[in-house]
């Protein structure tokens, strides 16, 4: 659900950092982006709050997923990837890039790996650093995620 401001660079303002900074405890900053967003945007809304909540608990599971390694399925390890650089990490991914290493490859066979990178961008611009993902397929069926940005 994307909430769209009239003359706004990023579409939902500050709604995504208030959410980041609440999953992470971080209250003097919420108090700031949230004073920030009033300010620009006028009045949160009920839409912008449901948002935040959305938000939240997505940035909340993507922080318990960062402490797994070992996934029953191939697309799960790929999503986890995806979702703690995102959610996080505070990321975005080259969406074209992901698509192109990621989602049309093939899960790897017992012992080998499937390895790529993707570029990133932070606030819409590209930046230096890379989303460096390795995946091992285990003899029990299993697949170790291993990623890293640099």
């Amino acid at each position: 659900m994307k909430v769209f401001f009239k003359h706004s660079k990023h579409p939902q303002g500050y709604l995504p950092k208030i959410a980041y900074h609440l999953a992470r405890g971080n209250e003097p900053k919420v108090k700031y982006f949230t004073e920030r967003q009033i300010n620009e945007y006028g009045e949160v809304k009920p839409s912008h709050k449901e948002f935040v909540q959305l938000r939240k608990s997505h940035i909340q599971d993507a922080i318990e997923l960062s402490r797994e390694t070992y996934f029953d399925l191939f697309l799960d390890a790929l999503h986890a990837a995806y979702d703690v650089t995102t959610y996080a990490n505070g990321y975005e991914i080259n969406e074209r890039e992901w698509d192109e290493h990621a989602m049309d490859s093939v899960p790897p066979p017992i012992g080998e790996n499937l390895a790529f990178s993707v570029g990133l961008y932070r606030n819409g611009r590209p930046i230096r650093q890379c989303l460096h993902v390795c995946i091992f397929g285990m003899k029990s069926g299993k697949y170790e995620l291993n990623y890293y940005v640099s």
